[in-house]
């Protein structure tokens, strides 16, 4: 299950026994890899990857999201699932770097824990507070511990003990060495256009309309 203080959170879901897009091709991820995701958390305590970018010469795990099972007492927290333990002279700052002082974490506050993942545990050297004016996002910077593709054809990760999915909705950022992306619908129409001959004679047989706001399956001829 999701962790508490996460549960009822939008998230996009997967239809059991969807068919997966079989063009799509994800950039070469293999353990080690050090990438920056964001996303969303989902029912069974997964994280489904929104936004995907690679990392370069990066030491330290980051984990952005709301506070659960806080523990003042033992310094201890979870973010997105994962445990986390303040360390005595962990440092508090604003999102803008100031530093701050008297910081009081309950459940449900956002922060970005910076930190060493050791034996099972995020030990938190410093803490940033974002500014309660911006939008929050779960985002989660870390080194892949083990890539392999799941049954369905996608993509299954796991960074600091945390499950994360990536499938064909997954959009990859920055540079990745070896990978060309997809090129996108609008360029694949433009393409296609352009290699017809619009010289060649034609007959126009018909014209079909549709409501484009419906789903394929709901569409009817409007001709």
């Amino acid at each position: 299950a999701a962790p508490p203080g996460l549960r009822g959170l939008p998230a996009r879901g997967r239809l059991q026994g969807a068919v997966v897009d079989e063009d799509w091709t994800p950039p070469p991820i293999a353990g080690g890899s050090w990438l920056e995701i964001e996303g969303l958390m989902q029912e069974d305590g997964s994280f489904l990857g929104s936004e995907v970018e690679p990392i370069v010469d990066e030491e330290e795990v980051k984990i952005s999201g709301p506070i659960a099972g806080y523990d003042g007492n033992a310094r201890s927290l979870t973010l997105l699932g994962i445990a986390c333990r303040l360390l005595p002279d962990a440092k508090f700052k604003s999102e803008a770097g100031k530093k701050l002082h008297g910081v009081r974490l309950a459940d449900g506050q956002w922060i970005q824990a910076k930190g060493s993942w050791t034996d099972g545990v995020l030990k938190v050297r410093s803490v940033k507070v974002p500014d309660p004016t911006t939008e929050p996002k779960m985002e989660l910077k870390g080194r892949v511990d083990v890539a392999e593709p799941t049954a369905d054809g996608y993509l299954s990760l796991r960074i600091a003990g945390l499950d994360i999915l990536l499938d064909d909705d997954t959009e990859f950022d920055g540079e990745w060495p070896g990978w060309t992306p997809p090129a996108p619908v609008a360029d694949l129409i433009v393409a296609t256009a352009s290699a017809v001959d619009v010289n060649a004679p034609r007959e126009l047989i018909g014209v079909e309309l549709f409501d484009l706001s419906l789903a394929p399956d709901e569409r009817n001829d409007l001709s």
